[in-house]
C-alpha cells in the first residue's frame, strides 16, 4: 500500500488557561522553538466564561503548529505539498512531540489529564476494481449498494482497549476511519480533484477519567508506546487491499 503521510497530530489535554497571548508568553516560545522558526497567530475560544483570546504557533510553510486551547495543546505536522515536502516519519515526531512538551512544561510545570495521538494517511490512487475489492473488505453492503457503483463511502471502528505505559495501565479509545474521499489537494505544487482513500487513525486515552494524573514522564512514555499501536494498525490495514 502506498500511501501519503498528511498529518500528525499529538494532544496533551491539559488547563493552559493562564497561557495567553502576553507579549512575555510568546517572547518566550518564539526564542524557546526558534528552530522552527514559529509566528504567533491569535484566535477566539468560546468558554463559559464568554470569548477568549488563545494562540497558536506556526511556520510559515505550513508544516507545523503548536496550538493553546483553554484546556489542551494540540501540537500538528502537516503536509502541505505531497510529492514535494516531506514532513519525515511518525518516529521523528514523537521525538519532536516530546522535545515540545518538554519545553512548554518545563516552563508551566502541570499533569494532564488525557493524551491522544492521530495519524492521516491517503493512499496513492486506486482503480475502481481496487476501490471495490476494499469495499468488499470493509462491507456487506444493502442490495443497492452491492448492484452499483459506490462513489463515495467511509467506515468508522471503535474499540476500548486497556494498554499499559509507563507502569500505568489505561482504557484506550482506538479508533480506524477509512473513507472513499472526493476533494483537492496540493500535489506537486499544483492543486488538482482528487478520489482517493483517506485513512485516519486515533488512539487516546478514555474521556471519561478526568484525574490529572498524567506527569511529563507518563507523556512521554505513552507517546514512545503509541507509535508502535499506531505502525500495528496501520499493518493490519494490509488485508484490506
Amino acid at each position: 500500500m502506498e500511501r501519503f503521510n498528511l498529518t500528525y497530530q499529538a494532544s496533551i489535554f491539559v488547563n493552559v488557561s493562564e497561557i495567553t497571548p502576553k507579549p512575555d508568553v510568546l517572547t518566550y516560545f518564539i526564542g524557546a522553538f526558534a528552530d522552527k522558526e514559529l509566528i504567533p497567530a491569535t484566535f477566539q475560544e468560546i468558554g463559559p466564561a464568554g470569548i477568549l483570546e488563545r494562540f497558536n504557533l506556526n511556520d510559515s510553510k505550513g508544516i507545523w503548529s503548536v496550538g493553546f486551547s483553554s484546556n489542551r495543546i494540540d501540537i500538528i505536522k502537516s503536509n502541505p505539498n505531497l510529492g514535494v515536502t516531506e514532513i519525515g516519519s511518525i518516529e521523528e515526531f514523537r521525538d519532536e512531540v516530546k522535545k515540545i512538551a518538554g519545553i512548554i512544561f518545563t516552563k508551566y510545570p502541570r499533569n494532564a489529564n488525557r493524551l491522544a495521538f492521530v495519524t492521516t494517511h491517503i493512499v496513492n490512487k486506486l482503480s475502481q476494481h481496487e476501490f471495490t475489492v476494499i469495499f468488499n473488505n470493509l462491507f456487506k453492503p444493502m442490495p443497492t449498494y452491492k448492484n452499483n457503483d459506490r462513489t463515495e463511502w467511509g467506515s468508522r471502528m471503535v474499540s476500548r482497549i486497556n494498554r499499559e505505559f509507563n507502569s500505568r495501565i489505561e482504557v484506550h479509545n482506538v479508533i480506524t476511519e477509512i473513507n472513499r474521499i472526493k476533494g483537492s489537494l496540493n500535489i506537486e505544487s499544483s492543486i488538482r480533484n482528487i478520489e482517493r482513500l483517506q485513512i485516519k487513525l486515533d488512539i487516546n486515552t478514555f474521556q471519561d477519567n478526568t484525574d490529572f494524573r498524567f506527569e511529563q514522564p507518563d507523556i512521554e512514555a505513552f507517546y514512545d508506546e503509541v507509535v508502535k499501536w499506531e505502525q500495528s494498525l496501520r499493518d493490519e490495514l494490509e488485508y484490506l487491499f
